[in-house]
């Protein structure tokens, strides 16, 4: 699904975004390269539902326009390290909330629980 562009504008501090994308023969995840972009990230805590449907609690809230999954990693700052586990304070997403507009063709906000 698309995403729409009007939440971009309010989203100022810059974050870095890891994609999970396979595992080599030992189990090490292995990520495209980092993607730097402008996100809102929030030290909070809130309840959420992870993808095995057990109640989570969430360090940070991380609202961002590109279609993030449980697994893949967050920085709040600029980063070009290829490994996020290598990054101090880089954190795997646990949880992603999305919401669609009234249409249903566009995402209008995607957050992602650390």
């Amino acid at each position: 699904m698309e995403i729409t562009d009007w939440p971009r504008n309010t989203y100022k501090q810059p974050v870095t975004y890891w994609k999970k994308i396979d595992q080599d023969n030992y189990g090490n995840s292995i990520f495209d390269p980092p993607l730097c972009f402008k996100g809102r990230w929030e030290e909070k805590a809130i309840l959420f539902i992870d993808a095995a449907g057990e109640e989570q609690k969430s360090d940070s809230v991380v609202w961002v326009y590109c279609d993030v999954t449980e697994g893949d990693y967050l920085f709040n700052g600029n980063s070009q390290t290829l490994d996020p586990t290598e990054v101090q304070d880089a954190r795997e997403i646990r949880g992603v909330e999305r919401k669609s507009n009234w249409e249903g063709d566009k995402w209008t906000e995607i957050r992602a629980m650390l």
